[in-house]
């Protein structure tokens, strides 16, 4: 009895440290859904990710265009906070200021405005 009360122990020891470092070592993964005020997706927006601290600045994220599913998807990020910029032909641009990104897969939703038309007559 004593020796399969000690199994045990010793088998936890091994298996709680193993999750904890599988869990440390996710990827930082981004995806922005991109739509309108009606809530339909913009395929081929795009979304530019800059970083807001000094540990998410170092590195240049290049970007991205959304897919057909109106879904941006940046990868390989650095927990910390960043903010989120998309835009459309014939939309004004969105911004979500300060997002906290966490490891894992992080979703966030930017609505973008139809531009609005302005014209002038000028008369002589």
């Amino acid at each position: 009895m004593m020796r399969l009360a000690v199994a045990a122990v010793l088998t936890l020891c091994i298996l709680i440290p193993a999750t904890a470092v599988a869990q440390a070592t996710r990827e930082t993964r981004l995806l922005v859904t991109v739509v309108d005020q009606s809530n339909a997706v913009l395929p081929t927006a795009t979304v530019t990710v800059t970083g807001i601290e000094d540990n998410t600045r170092k590195a240049t994220i290049a970007p991205v265009r959304a897919g057909d599913n109106g879904i941006a998807t940046v990868g390989g990020l650095v927990p910390g906070r960043y903010s989120i910029q998309a835009e459309f032909p014939g939309f004004d641009p969105g911004t979500l200021k300060d997002v906290r990104l966490r490891p894992g897969d992080n979703r966030h939703v930017v609505v973008l405005a139809i531009q609005k038309m302005s014209e002038s007559v000028n008369v002589g």
